[in-house]
């Protein structure tokens, strides 16, 4: 699924032959992701709705939007097989049977990977990596994103924290707020009780597949190989739940965020005492959120902030807030009927 285009070099200016997914299999993944965008829609407002079937806003949105949001799901789901799915899926499988185990495989993923290399300006190598669609956010998909909302009694408590930082600056938590005198190089992560004032989060959310034309995932679940064990006993999973390994999972999409709302009292003791340091603030957080943040390279240089009032605070911005990950089998797991060699 994979063919040769002109590609310009982020750094030189130049093209070069870099690997590139085939247009059918391009349309194949933007098909899918259509459809499984469409499911989300429809899955979201189906169970807001069993979760409160009395709430006058779930049961207008079920009984309204809930047939629409169905007939989507199918049309998206017939328009992804008109697009070729069961042709592609079975391609895939042929592909992956019969370069099961063979150095050719390997040979065809290392040359894939060689020439997918970049080098940024100051040496760095990168295997480029997209998403799709290019344009999540323009008027052409904005019946992708899922209104997602969480009232008051679903917010749940969880006592622990965890808060990482290098560099300068200074941070501290409150809660489920985290705030930071320097945006650079700092993680935190708060997991506390929430303020009892918060009365409800609204937030759009949006699945966004990742593109890597150099990665050949199939190949975790292939039982053709194994590690030579005079080199390396090592386990990328066990395949257990949880599973433990070296890998135990990989991303394959971002949840990305916007139009965040928070309904919350920002008079009480607890949120206007953060509120006092916003202004003084590098970054900003509520639970996985970012409210406010900065970025700067070279001569470029993004904010991402918020609005404020009494009754809560809105967030209009995107946000990467996550990521879907696909769990590996147990792997290396080599099949044990094949004539191996000592």
């Amino acid at each position: 699924m994979t063919r040769y285009v002109d590609a310009v070099d982020l750094t030189t200016g130049g093209t070069k032959k870099t690997p590139a997914d085939t247009p059918l299999y391009e349309a194949y993944q933007e098909r899918m992701t259509d459809y499984l965008n469409a499911l989300t829609n429809y899955k979201s407002v189906q169970l807001n709705y069993l979760q409160a079937p009395t709430d006058p806003r779930a049961q207008a949105a079920w009984f309204t939007q809930g047939p629409i949001l169905q007939q989507q799901v199918k049309l998206k789901y017939d328009r992804w097989v008109a697009g070729g799915k069961n042709t592609i899926e079975a391609a895939i499988a042929t592909i992956n049977e019969l370069g099961r185990g063979s150095h050719q495989r390997w040979e065809r993923m290392r040359t894939i990977l060689d020439d997918s290399d970049q080098i940024t300006s100051e040496g760095a190598h990168y295997l480029f990596t997209k998403f799709f669609p290019s344009k999540f956010w323009d008027e052409a998909h904005k019946n992708s994103w899922t209104n997602f909302s969480m009232a008051h009694n679903e917010i749940h408590t969880v006592d622990e924290s965890t808060s990482t930082q290098w560099g300068s600056g200074g941070s501290a938590s409150y809660g489920l707020w985290s705030v930071s005198a320097s945006a650079s190089f700092a993680e935190q992560k708060q997991h506390h009780k929430s303020d009892t004032n918060t009365s409800s989060v609204e937030v759009e959310l949006i699945r966004v597949p990742i593109r890597r034309s150099w990665w050949d995932p199939t190949i975790f679940w292939d039982r053709g190989w194994k590690f030579d064990s005079a080199i390396s006993n090592l386990v990328l999973s066990d395949g257990a739940v949880p599973p433990s390994g070296e890998m135990t999972c990989y991303p394959t999409a971002m949840i990305i965020a916007r139009n965040l709302k928070l309904s919350i009292d920002m008079t009480s003791t607890s949120n206007s005492h953060v509120a006092q340091q916003f202004s003084t603030s590098g970054t900003v957080g509520y639970a996985l959120f970012s409210l406010k943040g900065n970025y700067a390279r070279n001569s470029d240089r993004k904010t991402h902030d918020f609005v404020q009032s009494n009754a809560g605070i809105e967030c209009a911005g995107m946000q990467l807030i996550g990521f879907v990950c696909e769990t590996l089998p147990r792997c290396p797991n080599p099949d044990p009927t094949l004539n191996w060699q000592a």
